[in-house]
Order: structure tokens, then sequence, then C-alpha cells
């Protein structure tokens, strides 16, 4: 069996809607949740807010940067890659995920290991960031061919 282009954005739209659905569940149950790890000690009953405050905020841009995955596997499914729309969604994804490292470099502050993950999210921005400068420089080339006779 042969993988071919259409297979591979379905399944990353199937990815998306999974991961889409797990990040609503731990919004709706980040209550139950937390209250079952701070007496583990993983989180200060004094940080307790905070940490629901910092998940519920990464999870909420989360969310909109599925959303933008989504547009962008729409078009790419569609045969509408290197178009404006995509590298606008794309530029977005990344300061989103700039915002994400933002959010838990100052929640770093009361819970360390935020700070790792802050490197994360900053290292994915910066993934998605030189993937926008190659779809610019592909729309740019595409745009060329096209007025090639």
């Amino acid at each position: 069996m042969n993988w071919t282009g259409k297979q591979s954005t379905r399944l990353s739209a199937w990815c998306i809607y999974i991961l889409a659905a797990m990040m609503i569940a731990a919004m709706i149950f980040m209550s139950s949740f937390i209250e079952v790890i701070v007496p583990l000690h993983a989180v200060a009953p004094t940080n307790k807010h905070l940490f629901i405050f910092t998940l519920e905020s990464c999870l909420g841009v989360g969310l909109v940067i599925l959303f933008l995955l989504h547009q962008l596997i729409q078009k790419i499914d569609n045969e509408e890659t290197f178009t404006e729309r995509n590298i606008k969604n794309l530029r977005l994804i990344s300061w989103l995920c700039f915002l994400e490292a933002v959010i838990l470099l100052a929640s770093g502050s009361y819970y360390y290991p935020w700070l790792f993950v802050a490197g994360l999210a900053a290292f994915v921005g910066v993934i998605v960031r030189i993937i926008k400068n190659v779809f610019c420089q592909a729309l740019l080339i595409k745009e060329e061919n096209d007025f090639t006779i």
C-alpha cells in the first residue's frame, strides 16, 4: 500500500481532532487533576491557582494553534499549499508558541519545570518560523513560475 499525500493530510487532521478533544477534556477536568496532584506534593498548595491559570491559559492558546493548524491542513488538502493565508497562519502559530513560552517562563517563578517547557515552546516557535520562511520563498518561486510563459 502506498501512502498518499491525501492520506497523510487526513491523518494529520485526525491527530488535530484527537489533540483538541484531549485538551478540552483537560480543561474540563483541570480542577480534579489539580486536587489529585497537590497531595502528592507535585504542586505546592499555595501555588494551586497559579498552576491552574498556567495550564488553562496554555491549553487555550494551544487550542487556537490547533485551529490554525487545521485551517492549514485543509488548505494543503485542497492543494492550496503556498498561499498568503498559510503564511499568515504559520506566522501566527509561531507567535502563539512564543506567547506560550512567555507564559511558561513567567510561571517558572513558582514551578521550575515550567522553564524547561518554556524552552521547548520557544524551540517549536523557531521551527515554525523557519517553516514559514520556507513557505514565503516557495510562494515567491510559485508566483515567478506563474508569470513564466
